[in-house]
């Protein structure tokens, strides 16, 4: 009787041990990708792109980041294409070249933009 405590006990721990390996996830499959390094001009253009076919890169800085390599791995994805980082030049037609334009802001301008809050808090408000 002394030891059927003990076995009972290990049995038990040996079958939610079981049970515990069984229902763990995988993780999540990554995917290699080679960012491609492009100008500043082509990497905007390629970010406004995305973000306008609802494939958000993030913040469109000219800059190919975490995000944008992550809108471009879904783009390809939907559009079945290789998930890589790759942009071929099928891609790049797809991108019109004049998607937006550079402007530097004049004085006379800062007379409609107002009082700009200087903190977060009132930033956010």
């Amino acid at each position: 009787m002394k030891f059927v405590f003990p076995i009972l006990a290990f049995a038990l721990m040996t079958i939610f041990a079981a049970g515990q390996e069984e229902t763990t996830t995988p993780p999540p499959r990554v995917y290699p990708v080679a960012l491609p390094n492009y100008d500043e001009e082509t990497a905007t253009r390629l970010q406004i792109f995305l973000d306008n076919s609802d494939f958000g890169p993030g913040k469109i800085d000219g800059r190919m980041g975490e995000f944008f390599r992550k809108a471009l791995i879904s783009y390809k994805h939907a559009h079945a294409m290789p998930k890589t980082g790759a942009v071929d030049q099928w891609m790049l037609d797809q991108v019109p070249v004049t998607t937006y334009t550079t402007y530097t802001i004049k004085e006379e301008d800062l007379k409609f933009v107002g009082e700009v809050p200087g903190s977060h808090a009132e930033q956010a408000r």
